[in-house]
């Protein structure tokens, strides 16, 4: 086992995670959008379905790309992958329940401050960026470790 890294270098990747995330959230967006339209969104059973072919595909890039661009290391296969894919994914399903819970508390709170129109937008921002933190940290010293 190595000694751990000295924590000025646990997010020394974080930026390319950063921008992965930007770019899945753009595949996210765009693939509510075209599917949305589809099979029509007007009702919850279509919005529904729409959100989850985005955030499957979403995810599925954000895992692609930090995979090649983030966090590198060797490729893996067999049961060896598929620990690393259900962790992937069960870090951004934990990621997605803390963002809604964190965003709903801030909500509450910014609801008194000034320009409440904003309200919903920083704090669901706030809420992300926090969590992403977090989902980096557990993605590189357990998902992706080698």
């Amino acid at each position: 086992m190595s000694p751990p890294l000295p924590a000025q270098n646990w997010f020394a990747s974080y930026p390319s995670y950063f921008l992965v995330g930007i770019c899945s959230a753009t595949v996210s967006i765009t693939t509510r959008e075209l599917v949305g339209r589809l099979v029509g969104d007007r009702a919850t059973a279509g919005y529904v379905f729409s959100m989850l072919v985005a955030y499957g595909l979403g995810t599925g890039t954000s895992y692609l790309l930090n995979r090649r661009y983030t966090f590198g290391g060797k490729m893996k296969s067999g049961p060896a992958l598929r620990r690393e894919q259900f962790l992937f994914g069960a870090t951004a399903l934990t990621g997605m329940g803390v963002t809604v819970v964190l965003s709903l508390g801030l909500r509450e709170i910014l609801r008194s401050f000034p320009y409440p129109a904003a309200h919903n937008t920083l704090a669901f921002a706030l809420a992300a960026l926090t969590t992403s933190v977090f989902t980096y940290l557990f993605n590189k010293f357990f998902t992706f470790k080698d």
